[in-house]
């Protein structure tokens, strides 16, 4: 009787952790940084005619691609972190902290500059 109850309760403790686990992370798996915002996530296309992609990932990394003459992509990484209600914080190699705010509305992705003012919007549209 002690090894059927000792058995039970491995398996009801191991059923406990896996549904513990199971609820972190985004939908794909993936941990969101700093918990963040799962709508972010993915590829954006500069509406602007620039041919700039956004990428967004789950941990916390990301890249800004340009289209070269060419065709051929040319990725400049950067990483960002999220910083209260529809804050973001952008740091590139190659300068300093940029701080925008953002919102998403559909597959309507909008930075507004704060450096700038509010009324310096940049937009992309969702790719993937």
């Amino acid at each position: 009787m002690k090894k059927a109850l000792r058995f039970i309760a491995l398996i009801l403790t191991c059923l406990m952790f896996a549904a513990v686990f199971a609820g972190c992370g985004s939908e794909n798996g993936e941990p969101v940084a700093n918990g963040g915002d799962k709508d972010l996530l993915g590829r954006w296309l500069s509406v602007d005619g620039s041919e700039e992609i956004l990428e967004f990932n789950a941990d916390g990394s990301g890249a800004s691609i340009h289209i070269s003459d060419s065709g051929k992509e040319v990725s400049y990484p950067f990483r960002y972190q999220l910083e209260g209600a529809n804050r973001i914080i952008i740091t590139l190699e190659v300068s300093n902290d940029i701080l925008y705010t953002y919102s998403i509305i559909g597959n309507i992705l909008t930075f507004h500059d704060e450096a700038y003012s509010n009324d310096y919007e940049i937009v992309y549209k969702r790719i993937n």
